[in-house]
């Protein structure tokens, strides 16, 4: 577009400029320009000669382009690529000739070639202070009616279809084979992007396939029935998002392997994502397919939501409400089918209240609060205290109801290994997460002997009752103790039959017979029992607690179980139960990253996250067979030598009654030199080092917009490949016929559209 110039403030050297006769646009819109800028437009550079040619010898690089009339985004465009080194001298010197296909019908014959050459050499020829692309304008509107030189364009889009149309126009590829879209589920990452890459080269293989073109990896995943797809594709440009105001929300994220500690992840969803989005913010953090993760939010100690639809919004969740993301196991490898069991912990009774419930003090005098009858729950100073309170008490007052405590958690275990020995194993693990347990009258080495023996598969398989009717084996462990550590053969005996040799968890004969007296002492009574609840945690009617049968496999009929722990202090062998923090990995919030200027990197951050594909760009599910609004990941595989950046500032949104048009204005910062493009990669390049001049990009050109979707102006500032006109820190500001010097410190501003950058190892020189 080409209504409004917009400016810098700092004063500039012309080097160019055209007298034009006093009625005409450009005349109009200089006097205009001069009058509320500070542009300098030297008079003795003036000419009324028709051709735009001077008898000085002008230096090469210093030529503007004439505004046809709405052109400036053709112009911008073309600025800049003739300021791209290796595709200057392609042109220049003439090597693009040996390529010319004229019998492409996917090109122009060769014309735009021709068409784009003559002007690259003009451009580069010194003699010039600037002159119109008008043929240039004619070869595309000719073939595309959509480019004419009177409406407003995008400069991003016509700069696509023009290095397309170049590519066709010099693809090498004469007679195009018939190709099928490359299918290899299965194999690896590397294998099917080579072979897609082979493919593509098999129809497209010219210099700007050779400079310009990397390949995309594109990971689909349908939210009914998970299928994943993943697609191999080139691209000639990089478009990245501009962050928007997105929330940052925190998930736990707690791994299948209970050894394993929960990491926190801060995610940065937009403020209409779904469940779905979540999963596959979490999946590309993990590496953890979506299918395998199992979202909750956990309140009071139980399963507040569990979240299984995947259009469910996150608006929904609470700034304080903790997400809990779970890995459960696949069927792959779990070798056949998966068991899921959601756990929640409690209390058979009440953890002895600190403080009155009715008037909030400490007990006093170091005497403890008198606790209610009947629930144990609540607490009081004295009578008085409880009297105000009853009133509101009694409504939820229920004598033996447990209570939760620490934090729910998924268990997910082989149907084929789904035993009391191994749930009770993984129930143990996870509820130390969020809680600490002990036997009352533990010691330090009885507990730990009997962690060892719980937590090994071979363990002591036993009822409540089985250690206490045969205790005599355990006393005789005991006594044998006393000799030597060879000496001690005897084991405990379980209900079935088994055993487990006691000696094994201990490093000494004193220690053994330590232990193994302490658990006599305690009897070994089970620390808990596991009992099936509905979603809600509560006790089902009529269900009892699950018996321990070892190794045999489970019936269980709820998807929910309760872990009771016994901590009744009026027995012996109770257990006490305290809740902790929960100790995760991470979780430190970047978001005050986001409080000043946006940064290159956070948009190409933001272009590897997961996305959601709207109605309008549902994709065809072959496994259901219909069109799924499904997840998009992006992510980059192989990058080019020239790296075309495009900031996606415009978005359009329609409906039935209207077409709504936007522009992000926001400033983003963007390096001029060193920009890594290691941590947005995958592939073989993804693992060079940061320092590798392989990854590491310069920039040499920058497209501008200045004003609105509706109206506006383009603009570019380059650092030519050889000047002997520019200072060290300076660049050169292309605006239409006009060519300016800029300071470099003013090439990264709000109005930057699309960046040109080259990767340092291809052109150590420029």
């Amino acid at each position: 577009t080409d209504h409004t110039h917009h400016h810098p403030t700092l004063t500039r050297e012309g080097y160019s400029a055209k007298t034009t006769p006093a009625n005409s646009e450009y005349t109009k819109r200089t006097k205009h320009l001069t009058s509320s800028s500070s542009y300098v437009l030297p008079s003795e550079l003036e000419t009324s000669d028709p051709s735009y040619r001077y008898d000085q010898l002008h230096r090469p690089s210093l030529t503007g382009l004439c505004n046809l009339g709405n052109t400036c985004y053709m112009n911008s465009v073309i600025q800049c690529l003739s300021n791209t080194r290796e595709l200057r001298d392609f042109f220049v010197d003439g090597h693009y000739l040996a390529d010319i296909n004229k019998g492409n019908p996917l090109g122009f014959q060769g014309e735009l070639a021709k068409c784009f050459s003559g002007i690259v050499r003009k451009l580069w020829s010194g003699e010039y202070a600037y002159f119109p692309p008008k043929k240039l304008m004619s070869v595309i509107a000719a073939k595309n009616g959509h480019f004419d030189a009177r409406s407003q364009h995008d400069s991003h889009e016509l700069m696509s279809y023009l290095l397309d149309g170049l590519h066709e126009d010099l693809n090498r590829i004469r007679d195009k084979p018939l190709t099928e879209p490359v299918e290899m589920e299965g194999a690896p990452d590397a294998e099917v992007a080579a072979k897609s890459w082979q493919v593509h080269r098999l129809r497209n293989d010219s210099f700007f396939v050779d400079k310009f073109q990397g390949q995309f990896k594109s990971t689909l995943v349908c939210p009914v029935c998970s299928k994943v797809s993943v697609t191999f594709d080139p691209f000639m440009s990089l478009s990245v998002p501009i962050p928007k105001n997105l929330r940052h929300l925190p998930v736990i994220f707690a791994p299948q392997n209970p050894d394993s500690m929960p990491r926190q992840y801060i995610l940065k969803l937009p403020p209409d994502a779904n469940l779905e989005l979540l999963k596959a913010s979490v999946a590309r953090k993990t590496g953890i397919p979506m299918i395998h993760l199992r979202v909750f939010e956990a309140y009071g100690g139980k399963f507040q939501t569990l979240m299984s639809d995947n259009q469910h919004p996150i608006k929904s969740i609470g700034g304080n409400d903790i997400i809990i993301v779970s890995e459960v196991l696949s069927e792959k490898e779990a070798g056949g089918a998966v068991i899921e069991v959601n756990v929640i912990q409690r209390l058979q009774q009440p953890i002895f209240p600190t403080k009155c419930t009715s008037c909030g003090s400490q007990a006093r005098d170091g005497k403890k609060l008198q606790r209610c009858s009947t629930c144990k729950a609540v607490g009081y100073c004295d009578r008085a205290c409880q009297s105000r309170d009853w009133e509101g008490h009694r409504l939820q007052c229920r004598q033996g109801r447990p209570t939760p405590i620490g934090l729910p958690f998924v268990i997910s275990l082989p149907a084929a290994k789904f035993t009391y020995a191994n749930l009770s194993t993984f129930a143990e693990k996870f509820a130390r997460r969020s809680v600490e347990y002990r036997r009352k009258n533990s010691t330090p080495k009885s507990q730990l002997l009997e962690e060892r023996i719980q937590s090994n598969p071979e363990r002591i398989q036993s009822n409540p009752e089985s250690i206490r009717s045969n205790p005599e084996h355990l006393q005789r462990s005991a006594t044998s103790a006393q000799g030597s550590a060879v000496d001690i053969q005897e084991s405990a005996t379980g209900a079935q039959g088994s055993s487990v040799d006691i000696q094994k968890y201990t490093d000494s004969a004193q220690e053994c017979a330590e232990g193994v007296t302490a658990l006599r002492l305690s009897s070994w009574k089970p620390m808990y029992l596991l009992t099936p609840v509905d979603r809600y945690g509560d006790s089902i009617g009529g269900v009892s607690y699950l018996a321990d049968e070892g190794e045999k496999l489970l019936s269980v009929g709820s998807q929910f179980l309760a872990m009771d722990w016994r901590n009744s202090p009026k027995e012996d062998d109770s257990v006490v139960v305290t809740p902790k923090p929960m100790e995760i990995e991470g979780g430190m919030d970047d978001s005050s990253a986001h409080q000043g200027p946006i940064t290159l990197e956070q948009c190409l951050e933001l272009f590897t996250e997961p996305e959601l594909l709207t109605k309008e760009e549902a994709w065809y599910c072959p496994r259901c067979k219909e069109h799924r609004q499904a997840t998009k990941q992006m992510s980059v595989w192989k990058v080019p030598d020239l790296l075309i950046v495009h900031l996606k500032r415009f978005s359009f949104h329609s409906s039935s009654i209207y077409i709504r048009k936007d522009k992000i204005d926001k400033l983003v910062t963007f390096p001029l030199r060193g920009l890594d493009m290691t941590p947005y990669m995958l592939g073989d390049a993804a693992k060079l080092t940061p320092t590798n001049d392989s990854t590491l990009y310069d920039l040499y050109a920058v497209m501008y917009h200045h004003g609105s979707t509706y109206i506006g102006h383009y603009i570019s500032t380059v650092k030519p490949p050889a000047s002997n006109v520019l200072k060290k820190n300076e660049w050169l500001y292309y605006d239409d016929e006009r060519v300016l010097k800029l300071p470099e410190e003013e090439v990264v501003n709000k109005a930057a559209y699309v960046l040109f950058y080259c990767r340092r190892d291809s052109s150590p020189h420029r």
